[in-house]
Order: C-alpha cells, then sequence, then structure tokens
C-alpha cells in the first residue's frame, strides 16, 4: 500500500516536472517566433539604434552574403558571454572564500582591514555628499515641525491659564526660555532637558521618595514591561488663587519630552 502511494507520488513530481520544463520550452520557441517574426520591425531598429548592427559588421560577426556564418557567429559570441559570466562568478565565490578563510586569522584581519580601510573612507565620503541635499531637506522640515510645535504649545498654555499664573518660579522659567532661545525655537529637547531641571532643583512635592527617586521613575519605560517596578506618583498642586482650583496630577513615566505636560513638572509648593 505504501509503495503504491510513493509511485504515486513520484509520478505525480515528474508529471509537475515535466509540466514545468514543457511550459519553459514553449515560451522559448514562442520568443523565438515573435523575435523572426518581428525582427525587422521592433528588434533590429533598436539594435542599430544601439550601434550593435555596425558594430557587428566592422567585427566581421556579420556577413550579408553568408547568412548561415552569420548565426554561427552570433551563437558563438552568446556561448562565449555565458562562458564569462560562469567563470566570473566561479572566481568571485573563489575570491570571497579566500577571504573568508585569510579573515579568520588576526594577522589576515589586520591586513583585510588595513586594505579595506581607504574604500570605507571613500564610500562615507561619496554617501555623505550625494545624502547632503536630502538631509538639509529633511533637517529644514523638523526645523519647521519643531517651531510648529512649541508655538501651539505656548498658545494652549496662554489659554488654558493666561493671566492666572502668578508664581513667580513658573515666570522666571519662561522668560529664560524665551530669552535664550526664542518663543517659536523651542526643541522638545529643550523643553525636556528644562523641566528635568526643574524637577530636580525647583519642585516642593511632600512624597516619600526622594527626589532622585522621583526622576528615576518618571524617566523609565513607559509602560514598563522589562521590570516588576508599575509605581505612579500623585502630586498636588494647591493653589492661592480663588479663580483656580487645587490640582491633582497622576504622573505617567514617559521618557518622551512630549509626554508631560509643563504644570505637570513645575509644582511648587
Amino acid at each position: 500500500m505504501v509503495n503504491q502511494i510513493l509511485h504515486y507520488l513520484h509520478a505525480k513530481q515528474m508529471y509537475d516536472m515535466q509540466k514545468n520544463q514543457g511550459m519553459a520550452g514553449l515560451v522559448g520557441i514562442l520568443s523565438v517566433l515573435l523575435i523572426v517574426w518581428k525582427w525587422n520591425d521592433w528588434f533590429y531598429p533598436v539594435l542599430d539604434s544601439l550601434g550593435l548592427v555596425a558594430f557587428a559588421e566592422r567585427t566581421g560577426m556579420l556577413h550579408p552574403d553568408m547568412p548561415v556564418m552569420s548565426v554561427i557567429n552570433v551563437v558563438a559570441v552568446i556561448v562565449f558571454l555565458m562562458l564569462l559570466v560562469t567563470v566570473s562568478a566561479f572566481l568571485y565565490l573563489i575570491g570571497i572564500m579566500f577571504l573568508a578563510v585569510f579573515a579568520q586569522s588576526k594577522i589576515g584581519a589586520l591586513i583585510l582591514g588595513i586594505t579595506l580601510l581607504p574604500f570605507f573612507y571613500i564610500f562615507s565620503i561619496l554617501n555623505r555628499i550625494l545624502t547632503y541635499p536630502m538631509r538639509v531637506l529633511k533637517e529644514r522640515q523638523r526645523e519647521k515641525e519643531w517651531q510648529i510645535e512649541s508655538a501651539a504649545y505656548f498658545k494652549r498654555l496662554d489659554r488654558q491659564n493666561g493671566d492666572h499664573i502668578q508664581d513667580p518660579i513658573f515666570r522666571k522659567w519662561i522668560d529664560e526660555i524665551h530669552d535664550k532661545y526664542g518663543k517659536n525655537n523651542l526643541t522638545r529637547a529643550m523643553i525636556y532637558a528644562q523641566r528635568r531641571k526643574e524637577l530636580k532643583l525647583e519642585c516642593d512635592v511632600i512624597v516619600e521618595s526622594t527626589k532622585e527617586e522621583i526622576e528615576k521613575i518618571l524617566c523609565r519605560m513607559s509602560p514598563d514591561f522589562f521590570s516588576e517596578d508599575t509605581r505612579f506618583m500623585l502630586l498636588f498642586t494647591p493653589s492661592n488663587n480663588p479663580n483656580i482650583i487645587d490640582l491633582l496630577h497622576a504622573l505617567l513615566p514617559s521618557p518622551n519630552p512630549g509626554c508631560l505636560a509643563l504644570k505637570e513638572i513645575l509644582v511648587a509648593g
């Protein structure tokens, strides 16, 4: 029973192989017929425009009076090119194997590295030259996005807080940032660096942890899948202004500079 099943499977495989070979042969025959049928209309003008016809006539490959000899010459050239490609691929593989064996030793690796070092320098210089326009465009686009983001950020703060903010620490921070960077030229990295500075130096928060522990919690990965540290922090912002209610903030851990709002960091007691 098993032998019969294997025999049927083998017959099916042979049928598929013959079918594929037959399809490839059929495509080849149709291609030859198409070339013969449309030689003067499609193929000869293209070869003539590329200069291959004149080159073949100059080298004696084509003989107008001896078509059989011309066909033999063309076939010989095709066979020669195929052999040349095969030999080139073989030599390439031999060279790769030799380099792999040679690079296994310390001296070989050192010699190979010294030999290839100039090529790496040339490649890096060419890469920087060729990619310079693209890098300039990306940098300009990034600066434009930062300007739009910073302008929207301060506009949102002004709309939410207006003239009610009387905190001197907050006002001092805003003035310093405007004087140093300009109102429309803030980057996310600058904002985050200044926030961390204010968090470390100016915050007056009553918690059961040290300020170093607060900073560690705030700057960890969010969500923290790589440890069992799942603590979160609550901050309370008292308000002495009757027009502003007291605020309770839940600080989520995130190293992304754009995720933490400014008032969640600048909590003054």
